[in-house]
Order: structure tokens, then sequence, then C-alpha cells
């Protein structure tokens, strides 16, 4: 929710503010929460008396708001950065850059971390990718800046390779938004574990038998897309930061029988309560006599 106040916020003191006085200097206004960029028409000068005259009103009411958020501004007639890029003009032309903070550390995935393997394929792919996009110039060595950044957490050479190669392929030059297909696919979710990859293995081997069952609806006949949840961790057994055992129970307990939700565990927005269940192939009716929860037990199993 948080965001969603932030941008409530900005937009009606933005609204208020800035786009009903400055539709004349300002070209192109840009957003992303609380992070500005100001595109504007005329000369450096102006700009300054914009923002130390005008703006530096609408930054000093919102900073006298009794928030932590506090604006600063940053005027430059040649570069600016803005979220992760670095936009400049050369030759009377917008360039723009991948841009890192000086703080900034490395922190991505480590190759030997306990993660599903294809995400640890997807994930230098991704990264390439980002760096092809963000860059106008300087791609190449902002792409072997990238490959050295994977290689020191434990990548090999083969992953990025394949990972770099696929990058370049999939980047186009002239599309500024890379179309995504459409996905109808129904998602499984499951809890990562070492049995997961016989698990989907068979699930994918079996498929067209499964997918033959007329009595399945129509999404379940396209193949499912299985992802993953993270399992327990020594920290997660160790340390509770939630306590639970204090909560007041606000839903009475279901003592009626048949198939129902217990409102405390992912599982639940799958379920479909019922007194009743329908055989598939016979269609008798049979009903559920005893007390069904979607339960999710301390060892990561669900019923």
């Amino acid at each position: 929710m948080a965001p969603m106040y932030a941008n409530a916020f900005m937009y009606e003191s933005e609204t208020k503010f800035i786009l009903q006085n400055y539709t004349q200097q300002i070209i192109r206004y840009f957003r992303f929460i609380n992070d500005i960029l100001i595109l504007w028409v005329g000369s450096k000068e102006e700009a300054v008396q914009f923002v130390h005259e005008e703006a530096v009103q609408f930054v000093h009411d919102l900073n006298d708001l009794p928030t932590q958020m506090r604006l600063t501004s940053t005027i430059n007639e040649h570069s600016i950065q803005f979220l992760d890029i670095e936009i400049m003009i050369i030759d009377q032309k917008i360039e723009y850059k991948l841009y890192t903070k000086s703080t900034d550390c490395n922190t991505l995935l480590h190759f030997k971390s306990f993660h599903p393997q294809h995400l640890k394929q997807a994930l230098p792919y991704s990264q390439f990718l980002r760096v092809l996009q963000n860059n106008s110039l300087l791609r190449d060595q902002q792409l072997q800046l990238m490959y050295e950044t994977f290689r020191s957490r434990g990548y090999p050479r083969w992953t990025l390779d394949k990972a770099l190669s696929r990058a370049r392929t999939t980047f186009a030059p002239s599309l500024s938004v890379l179309q995504k297909p459409a996905n109808i696919r129904s998602t499984f979710p499951m809890l990562f574990n070492t049995a997961n990859p016989e698990l989907t293995s068979t699930i994918r081997k079996n498929w067209n038998t499964l997918s033959s069952d007329p009595s399945l609806p129509e999404i379940f006949r396209q193949k499912l897309m299985i992802c993953y949840r993270r399992n327990k961790i020594l920290k997660d057994l160790l340390v509770q930061t939630d306590p639970r055992h204090c909560y007041s129970p606000v839903q009475k307990e279901n003592t009626n029988l048949g198939c129902v939700r217990c409102l405390g565990c992912v599982t639940c927005g799958h379920l479909i309560p019922s007194k009743t269940f329908t055989h598939p192939y016979t269609g008798k009716i049979y009903k559920v006599k005893i007390l069904f929860r979607a339960v999710e037990e301390t060892e990561g199993n669900s019923y």
C-alpha cells in the first residue's frame, strides 16, 4: 500500500504546484513515485530561477509536512541521473547509459545459492538485456563490467556466454519496448526443494495424458507454468518476528462439514469451498462427511 499512498500524495502535489503553472517551459515530465525528471525548454538561468523561486516553495511545502520525505533538486545542462540511467546531451543529441550509485555493492544472487537452476540462467540474461536497453553508447564496456560482476558471484563462463548471446539476439535497437507475448497458461505454485526437478519433469512428460481428460476446463489444456515459492530457511525456524500466538481469533471455528478455507495460508486462494463433489466420470454426487481445511504445515506440505 505504501507506493499507492506515495503516488497519490505526489500526484496531488505535482498537479497543484507544477503541471498547471509551467506548461510552456516543461516539454516532458516523468515521475516514478517520488523521483521526478523534468525536461525544461530555455536557458539554464531560467531553469535555476524556476527551481529557486517557484519550485523551492513546492519543495518547502512538502518538506514542512509531518513526514520523513525530503525532496532535493539538481539542474544540469549537460547530463543528469534519473533512476538507473544517466541522460546526456552530446552533439545536440540525447544519449543515455546505465547509471549506478557509488555506494552500490554487488548483491546479485550467488550461483551456489539454493534457488532453481532456471532462475540462475535467466538472471544474467535479464541483466544483460537491461544493459543493452539502457545504453545508447558504451554498451560493450558496460556489458563486460556486468559480465565480471556475475563472475565474482560464482557464475560459470558458459552460463554467462549463453545468456549474453541470447540477450544480443533478443535486443532490437529500433524497439523501445520489447513486446511480450500474452500468457494464458495457468500457474502452479510449489515450495522449492530438491524433489522439484523430478516432479516437474514427470508432470511435463505425462502432460499429454493429463490434458486428454475431457472433464478438465479449457484453461488446463495448455501446459502448466510451474513456479516456486521460497521454502523455510534457518532464519524462519529460529526467529519469529510475527507473534501469531498473541492474535485474537477473528474468525469463529468452522464446525460445518465439507471442504472450507482456513484463511491462513496461500492455498486458500486456489480452494473451492464445497460440501459435495461430483465424480468426473459417473456424475454421481458425494457428500463430504468430514471437515477438510487447506492448512500449510511446517514441513511445507499443503492439505
